[in-house]
């Protein structure tokens, strides 16, 4: 039902989020992919969001700090963001040791205005590989 793939899809979300916390990108990728990919599936935006702002902070990790924080600001300016979304948008940017006071960073995120939601998710999933959803027994 949907109440319960709301759920897988933010658990992979939970599960992308530990392995980018190991330094472990590969894994962290798969399950960000099934995680968006799910929560696109069902119609689950705020998902999708979250999704978006894992991404960002995974693409922060390895780098691509410009481009993460475009996508941690585009689940900040999204119509359908929430008082979590602005907490967790916090918690990246203090991940990645910035201050949101910065206007360099204020910058960055402001570039996910531009964004659309959809086209981005369609690129992020594209660049980190179909392969088949991965369940392990939560299916």
């Amino acid at each position: 039902d949907m109440g319960q793939q709301q759920l897988i899809a933010l658990l992979f979300n939970n599960l992308a989020d530990v392995h980018l916390r190991m330094d472990e990108f590969a894994e962290a990728k798969q399950y960000l992919h099934n995680g968006i990919t799910m929560a696109r599936q069902i119609g689950a935006v705020p998902h999708v969001l979250t999704g978006m702002q894992t991404a960002g902070l995974l693409l922060g990790r390895e780098g691509h700090l410009e481009r993460g924080l475009a996508l941690i600001g585009l689940s900040l300016h999204h119509p359908s963001n929430t008082p979590e979304t602005r907490r967790t948008a916090q918690d990246c940017l203090r991940n990645l040791g910035l201050d949101a006071e910065d206007t360099a960073v204020q910058s960055a995120l402001a570039q996910g205005e531009t964004l659309d939601l959809d086209t981005v998710a369609e690129q992020l999933l594209a660049e980190w590989g179909g392969g088949e959803m991965r369940s392990e027994g939560m299916g």
